[in-house]
């Protein structure tokens, strides 16, 4: 019978936590397993990596295989609700409510800049 032979095992539901066990393009996450070359699902026009040892949400594709959605965030005592940032461990940019864009780690500028109509450099 199907139920006896669902009996003590269990089933994966489709979503589940885990840890980036090896960082870069070749991801691997360990859940209940060590899932290799993880891809990640991201907004259009943004890439991320996952870096080594970041806990990450991940969703079953079809196949049953995890696909990441994004890492558990630390809370940010300096961002208001509905503010945006962007960081690495030596950059961030921070798009504030009142209208700033604050930029932390050495800033290059490649092609042209343009500040209040004049062209730069």
């Amino acid at each position: 019978m199907w139920l006896s032979e669902k009996n003590g095992k269990e089933q994966p539901g489709p979503a589940l936590w885990g840890t980036v066990s090896i960082g870069g393009a070749e991801t691997a996450v360990c859940a209940e397993a060590e899932y290799r070359g993880v891809r990640a699902i991201c907004p259009g026009g943004f890439v991320w990596i996952p870096a080594q040892g970041r806990q990450v949400l991940a969703l079953r594709d079809g196949a049953g295989q995890p696909v990441m959605l994004g890492v558990l965030c630390p809370p940010e005592k300096d961002m208001l609700p509905g503010e945006v940032r962007l960081y690495t461990g030596g950059a961030s940019i921070t798009l504030k409510n009142d209208g700033r864009i604050l930029l932390a780690g050495r800033v290059a500028v490649e092609g042209g800049l343009t500040v209040n109509g004049t062209e730069i450099g």
